[in-house]
């Protein structure tokens, strides 16, 4: 997954910082400060779990191996595409710029708009209101998307 100058991707020089970046934030509790905000919107003991268990060296180690894998999974995704025929596809962007992944944010929501454009039956479904982590800001958008495509919701 090269850029079209041939050199690594932004995304792959990302994935290559992840490990030592990772690591460090969670060894130094910064992980979970940063990170837990999100999850306190969830019921009390949902997110007293998440605050236990998602910040930790042990979260930290899982992640960056999971990262090892989506860059290779992309890559082979833009290989060999699956064939989706007519199934229904809706592709959820966060839309929300912050200042510290406007750049990305940008990147990944012009993406989402190629995918969805690009499937027989994609749709883009813009969450506004949030960034990455649109389960947290706007559940509601997502349920209402799935009840939207199994039909039990009219657009």
């Amino acid at each position: 997954m090269s850029s079209p100058v041939g050199g690594p991707s932004r995304l792959e020089r990302q994935a290559r910082r992840a490990p030592r970046t990772s690591t460090e934030v969670a060894r130094s509790g910064l992980y979970r400060l940063l990170g837990s905000r999100m999850g306190g919107k969830q019921p009390a003991d949902i997110a007293a779990d998440h605050r236990a268990e998602d910040f930790t060296m042990r979260a930290a180690r899982i992640m960056i191996a999971e990262q090892d894998q989506f860059t290779e999974g992309l890559g082979k995704l833009r290989e060999q595409p699956h064939g989706l025929g007519a199934l229904d596809v809706s592709v959820i962007t966060g839309t929300k710029l912050s200042g510290l992944d406007k750049k990305t944010r940008m990147a990944l929501t012009a993406a989402h708009r190629r995918t969805a454009a690009a499937l027989p039956n994609g749709r883009l479904v813009e969450a506004r209101r949030s960034g990455h982590l649109v389960m947290f800001t706007e559940p509601g958008l997502i349920v209402d998307e799935i009840l939207r495509i199994a039909g039990g919701v009219a657009d």
